[in-house]
């Protein structure tokens, strides 16, 4: 948008200074119109450039929002799995110390029935 509105206020430009040419005499009059044209025609080359610059480098931004968005939408999907792979390991955990206590309950029983049944304490040590 800026780019047009620059472009039209050289046109204007270029118009005022062609009406003052006209009221200039012969060939100072052609030689300034001819300058002025050229310098038009040199800023509009410069900002054709410029517009070109800054749609190469918003394409690029572009391309690089969808990169990182991709990116994100990887470590989102990473970060969900660890979470319920964390969780899965954290239920396994909690199971195998329910088991590991039961099982510590079960021998401490064993031992206090053989200490029970047995008539010395050599006698325990000997069967465990």
């Amino acid at each position: 948008m800026k780019l047009i509105r620059r472009l039209a206020r050289l046109r204007i430009a270029g118009q005022h200074a062609d009406h003052a040419g006209h009221a200039r005499s012969g060939a100072g009059a052609i030689v300034a119109m001819k300058d002025n044209e050229q310098t038009l025609a040199q800023r509009i080359k410069e900002l054709e450039e410029a517009l070109a610059a800054e749609t190469r480098r918003r394409e690029a931004a572009e391309l690089r929002i969808a990169q990182l968005t991709k990116r994100q939408n990887e470590l989102a999907a990473e970060l969900a799995e660890s979470q319920e792979t964390q969780a899965k390991l954290r239920e396994e955990l909690h199971r195998a110390q329910q088991q590991l206590a039961a099982a510590d309950l079960a021998s401490l029983e064993i031992w206090g029935l053989r200490l029970l049944e047995a008539t010395s304490l050599e006698e325990v040590l000997r069967t465990a």
